[in-house]
């Protein structure tokens, strides 16, 4: 049996506690790294759960309400149509406000699900872009605010962009509402659309509200945040808009872009690329609501 030296003993324990250190450093770094993610998840289950609690009422008083409206619109004598025409616009902005955010919260469950797919069209962004505008003209109303739309994209013929236009209404939708909310009354709004050098589609939506600091724009993305709750408090929503518009953006290639200042007003700006190389559902559409029931007659 060979004879270890001094040396050779000395130089194998020396190697042993380098290995040994190594460990003990990985080990720390993995105990580290897995408190890290208990702590996300942690912060993620609380958030989980401040929404679903908070959201139990956006979801039960619109509900609550339409019942109630309903069932005196079904007594009232026919000749109070005033009353009938007050409680149908009350219905409508119930109905409106729900769906706009069941819309937000099936969008959010897909993407977090991982089952979210595209359904590619050739549609004209000029109709979809109308149609939100006509969705949201009964809350323009009721805030004296005047919209205006600036559209580059139709020369003399209808501009078409292949995209999936059920999650482009939904980009603009929230934008939109955002700038509505956020905005005063008596104020406006301007919708820009046009093709960059580089042949995005570009969509900017521009308010003269209270505007964002500079320190929170990245926040508005962050999902269930709501920064400057104070003055968020009478507004309807728990930040899941935002959050979902930007996860829509990445899956559709584009990206999404904020400019603000506090107390001055905020534009958002939306870039999509071109999608040339896709399965394509057929004809164009400008995802219409039209609704058609018995008799032919069209709503």
């Amino acid at each position: 049996m060979k004879q270890i030296t001094d040396d050779e003993l000395i130089e194998e324990l020396k190697l042993r506690f380098q290995v040994r250190q190594q460990t003990v450093f990985e080990l720390t770094k993995l105990s580290d790294e897995l408190k890290t993610v208990n702590r996300k998840l942690s912060e993620s289950e609380a958030m989980k759960s401040h929404f679903l609690a908070n959201i139990r009422n956006e979801i039960i008083n619109p509900f609550s309400s339409i019942i109630g409206l309903s069932r005196h619109i079904i007594n009232v004598k026919k000749e109070d149509w005033k009353k009938v025409i007050t409680m149908a616009s009350l219905i409508h902005s119930e109905a409106f406000e729900l769906n706009f955010q069941l819309k937000n919260i099936f969008a959010a469950a897909e993407i977090e699900a991982g089952t979210i797919e595209a359904q590619y069209a050739r549609v004209s962004i000029s109709g979809i872009i109308n149609e939100v505008i006509e969705n949201f003209r009964p809350l323009l109303k009721n805030k004296s605010m005047t919209i205006y739309f600036d559209n580059e994209l139709d020369n003399g013929t209808e501009y078409v962009f292949i995209t999936d236009p059920q999650k482009l209404e939904l980009v603009v939708s929230n934008i939109l509402k955002n700038a509505v909310e956020f905005s005063l009354e008596n104020s406006d709004i301007r919708i820009r659309t046009w093709i960059n050098d580089k042949h995005e589609l570009c969509i900017s939506i521009k308010d003269n509200g209270i505007g964002i600091a500079r320190g929170d724009i990245d926040k508005i993305f962050d999902r269930f945040v709501r920064v400057n709750n104070t003055i968020n408090s009478k507004i309807k929503g728990h930040g899941l808009g935002l959050s979902v518009t930007r996860s829509l953006l990445e899956f559709m290639n584009g990206t999404i872009e904020v400019e603000s200042e506090s107390g001055v007003g905020s534009v958002f700006t939306v870039k999509l690329v071109k999608n040339d190389n896709v399965e394509l559902l057929e004809g164009i559409t400008a995802k219409s609501n039209e609704m058609f029931f018995e008799g032919g007659d069209k709503f």
